[in-house]
């Protein structure tokens, strides 16, 4: 993946939580969790630029939806590809809503800052916080990772919490243990 020209879009664990599919401008990348090692590559000429992907289980399946700068395919259809023939073999055309109405309050929005004067998000930086610790009488210390030096695009969680990927505007794919 160069980094100068592709932009993570998106970051997906399978099921079993032992890879992971991440799609950027140049295509897909399928990477092994344990340890963490680039299993296959799909070019920006094989597939075009991916916004949306995911593995089936650990199979040959991949579901991607096109987009991005160098989109191949059409973003309001989902493509199944077969690594094993090779070949597209199923697209599922999608249908979007068009129009959305969102209606807020700024009187009942505000940001409590309790007179800090310090940096509520930093760019590139992931706090997480484990909520089973809670308790009425505790608060929670949330743990930070300086992951990027440049804007975060994309998260993604295992269902244990246990690994972390996360994309940068840069392409940089990093995974957390």
């Amino acid at each position: 993946m160069n980094p100068a020209v592709s932009k993570v879009h998106s970051a997906c664990f399978n099921a079993q939580q032992d890879c992971f599919a991440v799609a950027t401008d140049s295509g897909i990348q399928l990477f092994n969790s344990h340890p963490a090692v680039l299993l296959r590559s799909f070019s920006r000429e094989e597939i075009g630029g991916v916004k949306v992907t995911s593995i089936l289980h650990r199979s040959n399946i991949i579901v991607f939806v096109g987009g991005g700068s160098y989109a191949k395919y059409p973003s309001n259809t989902v493509m199944v590809w077969d690594d094993k023939q090779q070949e597209l073999v199923l697209e599922v055309p999608i249908c979007f809503a068009t129009h959305f109405n969102f209606y807020y309050y700024l009187n009942f929005m505000k940001l409590q800052d309790r007179g800090n004067q310090v940096v509520l998000a930093q760019v590139g930086s992931v706090q997480l916080v484990n909520l089973n610790n809670m308790s009425e009488c505790a608060s929670l210390s949330p743990r930070g990772i300086d992951a990027h030096l440049n804007e975060i695009t994309q998260l993604a969680l295992n269902n244990q919490a246990t690994l972390l990927a996360t994309g940068s505007t840069k392409g940089t794919v990093i995974r957390y243990d």
